[in-house]
């Protein structure tokens, strides 16, 4: 069952049996599954969407997907969904870890970038397919705005990589206008290529021309995800940082003159760095840092008896661990959370995912992670982020408009780092300074 406000997922629910059922007669109830919205808009601030889309599970634990738009409700099943995404995962990670390993953008004319994207773009086809092309929901490739609740842990889905151009031949090439594309939204609806099999272009990727709300699961309800209202509706990311990183990120990535605490500085916010994670709390419940900036190594080993964790400074936390102490100071204002590392977006076993966690924990929004990444990466993504961001909140607009156009800006040069972020939180957050 699916509680719904224009399109807006509130809450999901599970019809199941109760109690022992006897010949002839079985008792059902309804379990809820996960908590999105609180109210119905009385007091938060709900934006419609066009579609909303709710990925869980069946009996026997396989992912399905709930696509809902306007009166039209379609399921699916995709197909070798954990494989598509483990493989999606590795092909960026390559890259980050290749060509682009120093942090600068490698150009979308580069080889390996014109490999990922087309491979991407074969990929990301098939997923449009599942989603569009099969179904009465033909409309979704022309809405603007739409939202994806992973209902279930372990619900993952690249809904970003969907590719709603035409399918590329083995042999196609990088479209010509793709960069021109990236930087102007009407370009890509007008180019003689678009419906081209021999020309891929990343202006066709549904995380490259919409903008999408996520949301992680919050099975018990115990859980409430921080939302905008109507007394406070306002995101206000640029105060101060907390940076907390991995022994392993190099000190030419955190320190001045190129490292992150400079780009934070330059931006005339207030820097603190975690040396452990007892640290790290303290200066939360100190300070309030209105920025939280992670770029942990993510753990899952004999070490930590195959818990998974996160480790800054050399000192390991287990994820499921991490709670509102760790997010919320005194001020108890919603920070913007950014856990860039390895592959921290990800976990075998979800219920402790770090995304998970720190927004069961209070965060407004957090981005992460599906694909192994670098220190240099990340100092490149953060400068442009806080650009983007203030820029946005200087015209009022919401996070996500600002988050859709940072990542166009990256991919245009040629940075493939933005295709491995996911970002969870709600769409109505409006950025101020």
């Amino acid at each position: 069952m699916v509680v719904l406000s224009e399109n807006r997922v509130l809450q999901t629910l599970m019809l199941e049996p109760e109690g022992q059922a006897s010949e002839g007669e079985a008792k059902l109830a309804f379990r809820l599954e996960t908590v999105v919205s609180a109210d119905l808009g009385d007091r938060s601030i709900a934006p419609a969407f066009g579609a909303s889309i709710v990925i869980n599970d069946d009996g026997a634990g396989a992912l399905g997907l709930t696509v809902i738009a306007g009166e039209q409700v379609e399921f699916f099943e995709p197909a070798g969904l954990d494989n598509m995404v483990k493989n999606i995962s590795l092909a960026l990670g390559t890259l980050n870890t290749g060509a682009a390993s120093g942090g600068e953008a490698v150009g979308l004319d580069h080889p390996e970038m014109q490999k990922l994207l087309l491979s991407l773009a074969l990929s990301g086809q098939s997923l449009h397919e599942a989603i569009v092309d099969q179904s009465a929901l033909k409309a979704m490739a022309q809405l603007r705005n739409i939202q994806f609740v992973e209902a279930v842990p372990k619900g993952y889905f690249p809904i970003e990589l969907a590719y709603d151009g035409k399918m590329p031949s083995f042999s196609a090439k990088l479209c010509p206008n793709a960069a021109q594309a990236l930087a102007d939204e009407s370009i890509h609806a007008a180019c003689p290529h678009a419906a081209s099999t021999a020309h891929h272009c990343p202006a066709a990727f549904w995380g490259f021309s919409k903008c999408i709300e996520r949301h992680t699961e919050a099975a018990t309800g115990q859980h409430k995800f921080a939302q905008p209202t109507t007394t406070d509706g306002a995101l206000r990311p640029f105060s101060s940082v907390l940076l907390g990183a991995s022994q392993n990120v190099l000190d030419e990535s955190l320190d001045p003159p190129t490292g992150i605490r400079a780009v934070v500085e330059k931006h005339g916010m207030k820097y603190a760095r975690a040396g452990n994670w007892s640290n790290w709390r303290t200066e939360v419940l100190a300070q309030s840092p209105s920025t939280l900036l992670l770029l942990p190594h993510s753990e899952s080993s004999v070490r930590t008896f195959n818990v998974p964790a996160l480790e800054i400074g050399g000192d390991l936390k287990p994820v499921g661990g991490l709670d509102k102490e760790d997010v919320i100071g005194p001020s108890n204002r919603y920070p913007l959370v950014l856990v860039l590392g390895c592959s921290t977006g990800l976990t075998d076993i979800a219920f402790v995912n770090s995304i998970s966690r720190f927004r069961k924990a209070g965060a407004a929004v957090t981005l992460g992670t599906v694909a192994l990444i670098t220190g240099r990466q990340t100092v490149r993504f953060v400068e442009k982020l806080l650009e983007g961001l203030k820029v946005a909140a200087a015209k009022n607009l919401p996070f996500d408009e600002a988050y859709l156009q940072v990542k166009r800006a990256m991919l245009a040069e040629g940075n493939p780092f933005v295709l491995s972020l996911v970002a969870y939180g709600d769409s109505g957050w409006r950025l101020e300074l």
